[in-house]
Parts: C-alpha cells; sequence; structure tokens
C-alpha cells in the first residue's frame, strides 16, 4: 500500500497581544502616498504548521492541512492604491466536510489508521477565502454561487468551492466570467411530501396528510454548509408539474437544518394542502457529500456578454461537467436586439452533449407600435435528446402569440394562443400529444369603483399517432371574475370561477364545477393582522345535471407580535363536503398555533399546536404539540432542548409517538470544546434513540487529544428488546513539542460494534482500529516518516490487517527534495503480504507550488485505478498547492 506524506513548518509571521488567554492581533495600516489601507484582525497561538498528506485518508475527524497549537484566525480587509479591494479571510480550525467524506475504507483496502488525505491539485478545504476587486471585476478563490441564471437553456446556479474570475469593462460593454472547479459535491433536489393520492368520485375525498413542521430528511446527506435553497411551492391540482406560487424560506427564521443528518424543522406548520385544495410541496435544493469514496469531478464553465450597442447584446456560455462518463457539455448562444424603437427581438441556441447530443432554440418577437397596444409572438423547440443542467423540459416543441390593448383609460384587453406538442422529430411509430390552449382577460376599472378582471381559458388536448385508441380528444374550460375592493375603506376580494372539464376517452371525466371565493383582510388592533375566507365549491356532471359534490368552506388566518420578544401566528379551517354519489358527508378541521417568546436574554422558546379532525365514513383525528428551549446562559454554553407528540387515530386504532431532542455546546477557551446530541422517538412499534459526544482539549501546550462517542439504537416498544445498536469510540493523540519542532507524533484508537437482532447471518460484527505514525527531523536535509496501522475485524470470522510505511525525504536545495516510500500490507490470517516501493522528485516552482515526478515500482492492487493515475505502476506526475 503506497502512502506518502510530507509535514511543514511555517515560521510565525505575526507578534501576537497576550491577554486572557487569549493570543490576538489587530492592525491597521495606511500609507498616504499610493492610498493602501489595509485593516487585519488575528487570533493565534506562538506555533502554526502545514500538514500535507496524499494517498488514501482515514476517516477520521483530524483534519490534514494547517494546524496550529490552539487555532489561527485571521480576516484581513482594505484596499491596495486606493483603488484594489481585498478581502482575505482564513481559518485553520474550520471543519472540512468534503476531505471527512473521502473514503471507503472497506472497499480499498482494509487499514486506515493514520492521516493521509486523496490528493487533489488544488484544495483549499474551506479554510482560505481571497477576493481581490476593481470596480466590477474581481478575481475570486473560495466559496460562491456560479450565478449562471440569465439564459433559459444554460440556466447552472450551484454553490461550489473554486476559482472564480469576473471582469467587467469600464463601459459596460463587455463582461467575461469563468469558474473551475475541483469537487465530489453532487446537485440534490428533494421534494416532500414524496407521494399523495386522493381517490373517490369527489377529488376532496380520501384522506390528507395533515403537514407538519417537520422534521423532514434530506436524501443525501451530509449536506455542504449554506448551500440550501429551500421554497414552498403552491402546485395545481389538476397539473402537478405546474407551479402556481413559490415562497423562498430564509435558514433560521422560516426553518433551521441539521447538514450532518439533513434534518429540517420549520418554525411553522406546513399544511400539505391549501383551501383550495392544491397541494403543498416542499421543495429543497442543496449540495452534498455523497457516501463512500468517490472520485472528484471538474466543472468548468466560462460566460462572455458582448453589449454591442445599446440596442443590441450577445451572450455565450460554455459548461463542462465530468461527473457522468462521458462528460455533460452545454454551450449556449443567445442575443437580444431592438430594432428600432418599437420591435425588440430574442433568441437562444444550445447544444448539449452526453450520452447523446441533441439541441434546443426559442425565438421572441415583441412589438409595442403604441403604449396602448403590444404584441409578443415566441417559438421554442427542444429535441428529445437535448439535457441541460436544470433538467428541464426536453422533446417539446411551443407556438405562442399573446397581445395587449389599451381600448380605454378604464379597460385592457388581452387575448392569448398557445400550442404545445411533444415527438419533434415525427416519428411515425410514436404517438404525439399536442395541447391548444386560447385564453384572454379583460380588465374594468370604472370610476369610483373597485378594479375587476374577467378571464377565459380553454384548453384542448388531442393524441395523435400509431398509438391512438379512439379520437383521443379532450377540454378544459374555465371562465372567472375577480373584484378587489382592497384599497376600500371595507377592504374585501371577490372571486367566482367556472370549469367545465371533457375527456371523450373516460366518459366518467364530464363535470363542471362553480366556485366562489370571498376574502376580507382584517387588522384587529395595532398589532394583530387577519385574514377571513369563504368558499363554495359545486361540482356536478355537465350533460346530465347529476350533482358531484358541494364544498363549504371556511378559513381564518392571523398574526400578532409584542415589539421584538412575542410573535405568535394562527391559522383555522372548517370544510363540509357532502358527496351526492355516496350520499356522504366529511367535515374537516384544521387548526394550528406556532409562539415564538424571547424570555431573557438567555431564554427562547418555540411552541407549536396542530389538529386535523375528519368527521365522516372514515373518521380520523391527528394532533401534534412541539416546544423547543434554547438557553445560552453564557457565552461558552448554550442548551437547546424540544419536544414534540403526535396523536393519530384512524379506523378505531391509535398511534402516538413521542420526540424527545436535545444539543449541548460548551467552549470555555480555545484550548477546549465539547459538544452533546441526542434524540429518542417513541413510536408504537419501536423506539429509536441517538446519541452523539464529541470533545477537542489540549492538556498540556504539546499535547492536542480528541474523543467522540455515538450511539444508535432501536427497540421493540412493547418488549423493549434490542433490534438494531451501532456503537462508535475514538480516541486521538496528537504530539507536536513547542520547544523541539523536528519531532511530530500521533496515536489513535477506534471501535466499532454492530448489532442487529433481526439477523442471522452476522448478529454482531466489532471493528478496531489502532494506529500511529510520526515524523522525525534527522538533520536540516534528511527528515523520517513511519507509519503502524492495524485493525481487526470480528464477525463470524476474526480477520487482521496492519500496514507499516517508511518514506525518507531528503532535501537537495532550498526548493528541490527526493523522497522514496516502501509499504508492507499483511493479511495475518491469511498468511498473504504485499509490498510495494516508489521514489519521487518534487520542485517548488514558487512558494506556494510544488511539481512532483515520481515513479511507482509496483501497482497498488487494492486500488482501482485509471491507467494515468500516479497510483498504478510506472512514471506519474503530479502539482501540490503549498498554502
Amino acid at each position: 500500500m503506497v502512502r506518502k506524506a510530507n509535514l511543514t513548518f511555517l515560521p510565525l509571521v505575526f507578534l501576537f497581544l497576550l491577554f486572557i488567554n487569549t493570543p490576538s492581533l489587530g492592525v491597521i495600516y495606511y500609507n498616504r502616498d499610493d492610498g493602501t489601507q489595509l485593516f487585519l484582525v488575528g487570533l493565534g497561538v506562538e506555533k502554526l504548521g502545514d500538514l500535507k498528506l496524499e494517498g488514501i485518508a482515514p476517516e477520521d475527524r483530524f483534519t490534514p492541512g494547517f494546524y496550529s497549537e490552539g487555532r489561527l484566525a485571521l480576516y484581513l480587509q482594505g484596499k491596495i492604491k486606493g483603488k484594489y479591494l481585498l478581502k482575505l479571510a482564513f481559518d485553520s480550525d474550520k471543519p472540512t466536510l468534503e476531505s471527512a467524506e473521502l473514503i471507503e475504507p472497506e472497499q480499498y483496502y482494509p487499514v486506515y489508521g493514520d492521516e493521509s488525505q486523496l490528493s487533489t491539485d488544488i484544495s483549499s478545504n474551506g479554510k482560505l477565502y481571497v477576493m481581490l476587486k476593481h470596480e466590477q471585476s474581481h478575481l475570486l478563490y473560495g466559496r460562491y454561487s456560479t450565478g449562471f441564471n440569465e439564459s433559459s437553456f444554460a440556466n447552472y446556479d450551484r454553490t461550489l468551492r473554486g476559482t472564480k474570475v469576473h471582469y467587467e469593462s469600464k463601459k459596460g460593454d463587455y463582461e467575461l466570467t469563468l469558474f473551475n472547479v475541483r469537487t465530489i459535491q453532487i446537485a440534490v433536489k428533494d421534494e416532500f411530501p414524496k407521494e399523495r393520492t386522493i381517490g373517490g368520485i369527489c377529488d376532496e375525498r380520501g384522506t390528507k396528510k395533515l403537514g407538519s413542521m417537520g422534521p423532514y430528511y434530506l436524501s443525501q446527506t451530509p449536506v455542504v454548509e449554506g448551500t440550501e435553497k429551500v421554497t414552498i411551492e403552491i402546485r395545481d391540482k389538476n397539473d402537478p408539474d405546474k407551479v402556481l406560487e413559490s415562497t423562498p424560506q430564509i435558514r433560521d427564521e422560516d426553518y433551521t437544518i441539521n447538514y450532518s443528518t439533513g434534518r429540517i424543522m420549520f418554525s411553522r406548520f406546513i399544511p400539505s394542502w391549501t383551501s383550495e385544495g392544491n397541494p403543498v410541496v416542499i421543495v429543497v435544493k442543496y449540495e452534498a457529500i455523497p457516501p463512500g469514496k468517490v472520485p472528484a469531478y471538474s466543472i468548468i464553465g466560462g460566460r462572455t456578454k458582448f453589449n454591442l450597442k445599446k440596442d443590441a447584446s450577445l451572450e455565450a456560455t460554455y459548461l463542462k461537467d465530468t461527473q457522468s462518463t462521458p462528460a455533460h457539455i452545454l454551450t449556449d448562444l443567445n442575443t437580444k436586439l431592438k430594432l428600432g424603437e418599437k420591435i425588440n427581438l430574442t433568441a437562444e441556441y444550445a447544444n448539449s452533449s452526453k450520452t447523446y447530443e441533441d439541441n434546443a432554440h426559442q425565438i421572441e418577437l415583441n412589438y409595442a407600435p403604441s403604449p396602448k397596444f403590444n404584441l409578443t409572438t415566441s417559438y421554442k423547440r427542444v429535441g428529445p435528446n437535448f439535457a441541460d443542467f436544470a433538467e428541464t423540459e426536453s422533446d417539446v416543441e411551443k407556438y405562442s402569440i399573446k397581445s395587449e390593448f389599451q381600448l380605454s383609460e378604464n379597460l385592457s384587453f388581452s387575448p392569448r394562443l398557445e400550442e404545445s406538442r411533444d415527438n419533434v422529430t415525427r416519428d411515425p411509430d410514436k404517438a404525439t400529444n399536442k395541447t391548444i390552449t386560447y385564453s384572454a382577460d379583460i380588465g374594468y376599472t370604472p370610476a369610483g369603483w373597485p378594479p375587476v378582471t374577467l378571464e377565459f381559458q380553454t384548453e384542448n388536448k388531442k393524441k395523435e399517432g400509431k398509438q391512438v385508441f379512439s379520437p383521443a380528444d379532450s377540454t378544459d374550460q374555465t371562465i372567472s371574475f375577480s373584484l378587489d375592493n382592497t384599497e376600500g375603506s371595507f377592504p374585501y376580494t371577490l372571486e367566482l370561477n367556472l370549469q367545465d372539464s371533457i375527456d371523450h376517452t373516460n366518459s366518467s371525466i364530464d363535470t363542471s364545477e362553480t366556485g366562489a371565493t370571498l376574502t376580507f383582510p382584517l387588522k384587529i388592533g395595532k398589532t394583530t393582522d387577519g385574514e377571513l375566507k369563504q368558499e363554495y365549491i359545486f361540482k356536478k356532471e355537465r350533460q346530465t345535471s347529476k350533482r358531484l359534490s358541494r364544498t363549504n368552506r371556511t378559513t381564518f388566518s392571523w398574526e400578532t407580535s409584542s415589539g421584538e420578544k412575542i410573535s405568535i401566528k394562527g391559522n383555522y379551517s372548517l370544510e363540509d363536503l357532502f358527496c351526492f354519489e355516496y350520499n356522504e358527508r366529511t367535515q374537516t378541521q384544521n387548526a394550528s398555533i406556532l409562539a415564538e417568546v424571547q424570555l431573557s436574554d438567555k431564554f427562547s422558546t418555540k411552541s407549536g399546536y396542530e389538529f386535523q379532525w375528519i368527521r365522516g365514513t372514515s373518521p380520523s383525528r391527528s394532533n401534534i404539540l412541539s416546544f423547543a428551549l434554547e438557553y445560552v446562559p453564557s457565552e461558552i454554553l448554550t442548551v437547546n432542548g424540544g419536544y414534540e407528540v403526535r396523536w393519530e387515530t384512524a379506523e378505531d386504532e391509535s398511534t402516538t409517538t413521542y420526540v424527545y431532542n436535545f444539543s449541548g455546546e460548551y467552549i470555555p477557551t480555545l484550548n477546549f470544546s465539547a459538544s452533546l446530541e441526542g434524540s429518542i422517538e417513541k413510536g408504537e412499534d419501536e423506539i429509536g434513540q441517538t446519541i452523539s459526544f464529541s470533545m477537542e482539549g489540549k492538556p498540556y501546550s504539546d499535547i492536542t487529544l480528541t474523543g467522540s462517542f455515538s450511539q444508535e439504537s432501536t427497540q421493540e416498544a412493547k418488549t423493549l428488546n434490542l433490534m438494531t445498536r451501532s456503537i462508535e469510540t475514538g480516541l486521538a493523540l496528537t504530539y507536536r513539542p513547542v520547544n523541539f519542532d523536528r519531532f511530530n507524533a500521533m496515536l489513535k484508537c477506534e471501535i466499532k460494534r454492530d448489532e442487529d437482532r433481526t439477523s442471522e447471518l452476522i448478529p454482531v460484527s466489532t471493528t478496531v482500529l489502532l494506529a500511529g505514525e510520526g515524523i522525525y527531523d534527522i538533520t536540516e536535509r534528511l527528515s523520517l516518516l513511519g507509519k503502524y496501522a492495524q485493525k481487526r475485524l470480528s464477525e463470524n470470522i476474526r480477520t487482521t490487517a496492519d500496514m507499516i510505511v517508511i518514506r525518507p525525504i531528503y532535501k537537495l536545495g532550498k526548493r528541490i527534495d527526493i523522497a522514496g516510500e516502501y509499504r508492507i500490507l499483511r493479511h495475518i490470517e491469511a498468511k498473504d503480504r504485499e509490498r510495494s516501493f516508489s521514489t519521487e522528485v518534487g520542485y517548488e516552482l514558487t512558494n506556494h507550488i510544488k511539481l512532483v515526478l515520481g515513479y511507482n515500482f509496483q501497482q497498488y492492487e487494492n486500488l482501482k485505478v485509471e491507467k494515468n493515475e500516479w497510483r498504478a505502476k510506472g512514471p506519474y506526475a503530479r502539482f501540490i498547492l503549498q498554502l
């Protein structure tokens, strides 16, 4: 097994002022001659170093990279020569999420006790952020948003870590943005709830989920901190892909998230359905680190924009993502032209290459000869194999024309025509779905009266082609009327809707729906706002006038606050549904209330209650009671606790679930920190428990001690018999003498025990890891590194493997060194031994970039590598960034 490591000490560059056991520094620099102004704030210790390791990294919490006896953190901001803005932030204690999840040791080799890390060309690991800005241009290294969201087909908006360059000319006629990233992050999109089922002749029949404040668990963990984008979407009940409303959520205000477990909790009740019956969907887009050992991939992006004149612009985009094989490549070109004072033209063309190559294009023409008339026509075609990064629609062709007429000061008229179809290649063996939509809006504002809007829409769907089993026509017609009097002395809004649905392929779908909604905004006192809404919906068969259902729904919502310390929100709805088909009546009550109270500077609480009561042929009750408390007794201690209980009753069966959670963080000094977190979820059938503890301290200036413990278990609720349990504990000791920096050492022990009482194959397995490593500078030129690691696995049988690594490093000069590495990997019970040897030459091109040329005399048999990788047998070359 090949292992490589370098350990380099950096000289102390700051003189720290000591006070109250906290080394810190504040410096202000000002140069009158060239206008340079810099402000530096630093926090650190007497000595710091840089540990660089290449090879297979262990699964532990000892992060390679910059290290210190305590911590080095600094922030630098200012202007250089009065015009270049510099921002620099560095924190040696910032956790490295990616490097912690890179390794799957079981897959590649059975021993991982050392501090190796997979080598990448450039990796800041989140510790460093640098930005240099001049006017509207900047050079950035760190985490950023790609921000490619101005075009339809080349929309690419992700939060990544790497290098980004943006240049913008002084005149604003040219822009260039480039970014380059090498990462293992994956972009994920989750939706909650994942499935919805509404059955019966009456659309509202069936059981509807009450909804909840949470918790909701993301599908991929751990989540990269700060990358999540949470929105609440209201979808059309007749078209699940149509979004009627989207509301972004704010972290720590609307929701909280645990990035390790992917657990999201909302600060208010999130219903599953609106009062109109439209589904409510929680959409979460985020970046995650995939489990196990995954190869890093590259993302390259570039966008340039030319503002040729005031009336014309040209924009080109290039994106390449190597996560898939073959790589996903997208090129896009779009332009905007203003032809005179009355005509605007927008056109876009994109080509994608992934598994297949295809293209997409669209064009839009707007003609506005006067303020009273506006005409817009558009055409869009997306090939069946076109793939963009936003995963939008494919295999579609759309035409549209719409206009706006201002007939008078008080009257407006807006007709629209839209047509869409799939099977854009006109494949004769494939059916074609075609949709034509006619719509028109009429707006009228009579003098002294509130504005009135009348909308009309007809949607015809037809299926053509070989797979047609009948003249498959369907028609949906909608007429709506709205009156908005929110600005009047007695504010209200009134909406009337009439909808007909006909499907000739299904004789049961020939319905008519009539609805009316009356809404009153309320102002109760100085601090309370509310809304009262009354709805009435009536359904019948259109041809026979046979009544299907009648729905009467009343909703009241309110919100009040008392200064900045108390906030209370509430909602209540009562729905009465009568289904004539079955002569059944169902009454549903929903209510929720959430209170947030800042009791003092140290105490704050959140408490909520929601219930749903359904009375009818399938009665049920659901209740959720939640309470959370945060206590901050001092700057060094934070304690959180929460409680939630759920009662559900349906079909004479009752279930109760209790959830308890707690967490605490204690940081008395820079030399010690500890955290504790746990939860208990007790249901009718089983009880789940989770608890974890971690600490890090420096009992002496030369020694750092870290420890961790975690346990997850499930039990049968009635018998309390153990079903599954997993226990992990670890202890690491690092020795870095302050007065003798020529020697460094680390010892580590990890124990993991898994129990599965439901399995007969391997009910219990135990893994023990022991590791030690050290480096010694024999002379100023010669260093010697040694490692030993052993792993014992006890399942049905016991297996033991160990590894020995010896690596001498000799400096030929200030910039050049040579190194050799000898490795022994043994499987004790199998009496198997593997040896390998490599040698390399390193040359520092600059103070921060090192070129390494080497040769492996034996291939790594336990690694799945490509032929051109340096781990394979033969020569290799690589670059190392030395911060």
